[in-house]
């Protein structure tokens, strides 16, 4: 057992339990609990094997009982091995569940939060779960999910457009870049030089093929761009934190700082004054995840779809982050994608 609290983060000793303390009548459990084993049995020291068998040792009799007790046993991870994509696996067991399904979509451990937090109907969620939804697909009771991807040159999709505003060249046009930096670059003679980036997918709702409908109900939608990978000593990714923000005003991939008279204002006027959800972009060679779905609602409902704007934060490290551009060439997979996973209404016949 560990001992008080050093800092507001801290759980009180009373909660922050040694796992000898782990109940074998399984009702003495609150009504959350996380189990978090040392570096050797969650994978990180050791190996896949060890983890496997400290699992199966420690928790296989809770795994069984949960089945039969209304209950639910969640194994996750915190990082992969940053040799890709720091994709984690995540795994689902006990009752009510959709038992084999590979969920649908792209989740983080804020989904996971949102959706622990909605299933005891908290009325205020912890940080970045209040701008997301829960995790959608595993239980049985979940409906039935379709997922769309937009991305320039996917299945004949050519209405992704993307650009990047630079102060320190107001007048150049970045339609064709193939990366697209958003800064706050404190260290230039001249002083702040920022940098945003303004990104849209047209014509996502509709009838057509490949579209969303508008019968349908948005369950998540996520804004995907993706860092290049640090081949050459040059670092794409960073660890300030940039904002997303709806764009109220209609442009053009051809504008430019000068055009657009000092970047894009946010002041709900040009673009959203409060962001839809902001993030720190820290994976190398990684994916970015905006949630959108909140955006994406209201295109579907009639508001216009003017994209969004990512912005660096007023004040930060000048620690820029950089992403492929639609006009990539290399790989599809590596242009920004929306994703949107939706339901459709029951069919009445």
């Amino acid at each position: 057992m560990k001992g008080p609290p050093t800092s507001p983060n801290h759980l009180p000793s009373s909660s922050n339990l040694a796992f000898t303390q782990f109940p074998t009548d399984f009702t003495q459990l609150p009504t959350v609990s996380f189990v978090i084993p040392n570096q050797e049995h969650d994978m990180h020291d050791g190996t896949g094997r060890m983890g496997d068998d400290w699992l199966r040792d420690n928790l296989n009799a809770y795994a069984v009982w949960a089945r039969a007790h209304n209950s639910l046993l969640i194994i996750t991870w915190d990082e992969d091995d940053y040799e890709g994509d720091n994709r984690i696996l995540t795994v689902f067991h006990g009752a009510n569940l959709r038992n084999g399904t590979v969920v649908e979509g792209t989740w983080t451990h804020h989904n996971l939060l949102r959706m622990l937090e909605d299933m005891y109907d908290l009325p205020t969620h912890a940080g970045a779960a209040a701008q997301v939804r829960p995790i959608i697909g595993p239980f049985a009771s979940d409906p039935v999910v379709k997922r769309t991807l937009f991305r320039q040159g996917l299945n004949s999709y050519t209405n992704a457009s993307d650009t990047m505003l630079w102060q320190q060249h107001a007048g150049t046009n970045h339609a064709r870049s193939l990366n697209l930096t958003v800064d706050l670059d404190t260290s230039t003679a001249a002083g702040n030089q920022v940098g945003q980036a303004l990104v849209r997918f047209e014509n996502i709702i509709g009838n057509s093929l490949n579209q969303v409908p508008q019968t349908a109900t948005i369950h998540s939608a996520k804004l995907l761009p993706q860092t290049p990978r640090n081949t050459t000593g040059f670092d794409f990714a960073s660890y300030d934190r940039f904002r997303l923000h709806r764009m109220l005003i209609r442009w053009d991939d051809t504008d430019t700082w000068s055009s657009l008279v000092g970047g894009v204002s946010l002041n709900d006027i040009e673009a959203r004054l409060s962001p839809t959800v902001s993030l720190v972009p820290s994976v190398d060679g990684g994916t970015a995840i905006f949630d959108v779905t909140a955006d994406i609602e209201l295109f579907g409902v009639g508001t216009p779809n003017r994209g969004w704007v990512i912005s660096p934060p007023s004040s930060s490290y000048g620690d820029g982050w950089t992403f492929k551009s639609s006009e990539t060439p290399s790989s599809l997979a590596q242009r920004p994608t929306l994703e949107v996973l939706y339901s459709l209404p029951p069919n009445p016949y």
